[in-house]
């Protein structure tokens, strides 16, 4: 049986070497990325599909989610890679620089995450 796995930030760095390691392994992989990211034209070969999509948008997460489960019907493993990190001061730091924090870091995980419980469910 063929796993299918779900991975967020899949052409970040991280987020490659995941898509990688699970299409070396044989399983089907579904990267979601930035609009217009050119990355995995490596694996066009292999049973890797991509989506693009902004995370941090509910509604357009939510959309993608459920086209790719209706086609998948069921996603075995989801690695939640999205994120990225601006560093800074605490008095430098503005509430602006937190919410973007928090958006690209905890709300494109929840947006997911939320989905795939009520699928496993």
């Amino acid at each position: 049986m063929i796993r299918t796995v779900l991975v967020t930030g899949a052409s970040g760095n991280l987020g490659r070497e995941v898509v990688k390691h699970f299409i070396e392994k044989g399983s089907r992989v579904i990267g979601l990325m930035l609009h217009n990211d050119p990355f995995g034209e490596e694996y066009e070969h292999f049973l890797f599909e991509k989506r693009y999509v902004d995370l941090t948008n509910e509604m357009e997460t939510t959309t993608v989610m459920h086209t790719i489960i209706k086609k998948h019907s069921q996603i075995d493993v989801a690695i939640l890679t999205a994120g990225g990190y601006e560093g800074g001061g605490f008095l430098q730091t503005s509430g602006e620089d937190i919410q973007k924090q928090m958006n690209i870091n905890f709300f494109t995980a929840y947006h997911i995450a939320r989905i795939l419980l009520l699928q496993m469910m």
